[in-house]
């Protein structure tokens, strides 16, 4: 919005700039300062080349910012007031804490994105148009206009995969906002590249798009098995439809992430750990996450218990436990039954069927109040089971 305003004329287009100012507002809400301070670069720097900042002091800049606090600053001030420190936690620790820091987690080379770049956009990649002119009013290929147009979408992927490349702290995700450049910059160089072979454009089409097709299957494939030898569903299917509703799961040794989805469970988890060490001494990973989550949200640390709740939880009735498969017996203290042995987790239950209490020992009566909603897809028998 912005730089069509700006190319727009002398004076930037007061309505695309006003759209622009209420988008920039939607990034300061979905992504904080980064939702500023990318196309804010990605601008400046075009702007710059294309010999256009004086256009900037005609920008309609108090409604602008009237609309961007309008839009995006309730929000913060009721966060703030419902959550302490929130702002300081979000700006200071992670916009630009993890920006600079070098103890945050997936830490990689200056060049982590360019081979991440190449695969997300293959086979299209080959075919993205080079920015040709030395500047856009003077370069021989393409009129000005075109080749302002042209630069922004260069000047929009270098900046922000630099921008991205400075940090220690590297993921895939950071990247995505290049994405639309990156389609557009191979749209015009395919279509250039195809100017004089008409008759070949179809058919090489076709076979780039099923190559792409294909590719996206083979991976997705991969991801499946991956994910199936490392995820809960085994166990999660056991436990959707033999728990009731009011029961609560315990998970001891690592996190079960996609166990609530599989299950479909409204109640938390409650997260067993020793939370006391675990903030001398955890990383950057799903611990601090959930502790520093609870240094906001004092309800979050209802969930978050130490070792010595599982003694007690395995005696009351409708407790389950669930840990990675091969933890070591004395993690898991009490009387614990085990139900099931998943491909990567365990699955157990507090007291046994024998004990007549809990769920599975409440009798027939209990069973039509058993199961989760994810149990509905796996059919009577896994019920019954």
């Amino acid at each position: 919005c912005f730089a069509a305003a700006f190319m727009h004329g002398e004076r930037p287009d007061v309505r695309l700039a006003l759209l622009g100012f209420a988008a920039a507002a939607l990034g300061l809400l979905s992504k904080g300062l980064i939702g500023l301070a990318l196309p804010g670069l990605v601008l400046l720097i075009w702007l710059a080349w294309t010999r256009q900042l004086r256009k900037i002091l005609r920008l309609p800049w108090l409604r602008g910012l009237a609309i961007l606090a309008l839009l995006a600053l309730p929000w913060f001030v009721l966060a703030q007031a419902q959550f302490a420190d929130m702002l300081g936690y979000m700006f200071g620790k992670h916009q630009f804490g993890r920006y600079t820091g070098t103890t945050f987690n997936n830490g990689r080379p200056w060049w982590f994105y360019l081979p991440c770049l190449v695969l997300l956009m293959f086979p299209w990649v080959l075919f993205i148009r080079p920015l040709r002119a030395r500047r856009p009013d003077t370069g021989p290929a393409d009129s000005a206009p075109n080749a302002a147009w042209l630069s922004l979408l260069w000047i929009w992927l270098l900046a922000i995969v630099g921008f991205f490349s400075i940090p220690n702290s590297k993921l895939v995700g950071y990247v995505l906002p290049v994405m639309p450049p990156l389609a557009l910059l191979a749209a015009l160089g395919w279509g250039q590249w195809m100017r004089n072979k008409p008759g070949q454009a179809p058919k090489l089409l076709h076979a780039l798009a099923l190559l792409a097709v294909l590719g996206a299957v083979v991976v997705t494939g991969v991801a499946g098995r991956y994910s199936d030898k490392k995820g809960t569903a085994d166990i999660a299917r056991t436990l959707a439809c033999q728990a009731s509703v009011g029961d609560t799961v315990y998970a001891v040794g690592d996190y079960p992430y996609d166990l609530p989805f599989y299950t479909g469970a409204s109640r938390p988890m409650v997260v067993i750990q020793d939370w006391a060490e675990q903030r001398r001494s955890a990383g950057d990973n799903w611990r601090r996450e959930l502790f520093e989550g609870a240094n906001i949200d004092p309800l979050a640390g209802q969930v978050l218990q130490g070792p010595e709740a599982l003694a007690p939880a395995s005696q009351r009735p409708g407790n389950w436990l669930v840990m990675p498969r091969g933890t070591a017996p004395e993690q898991r203290p009490g009387q614990w039954v085990e139900v099931q042995q998943g491909q990567a987790w365990t699955l157990l239950r507090s007291d046994p069927v024998e004990s007549g209490g809990g769920a599975a020992g409440k009798g027939p009566e209990a069973t039509e109040h058993k199961g989760l909603p994810g149990c509905k897809h796996q059919g009577n028998d896994q019920r019954q089971h």
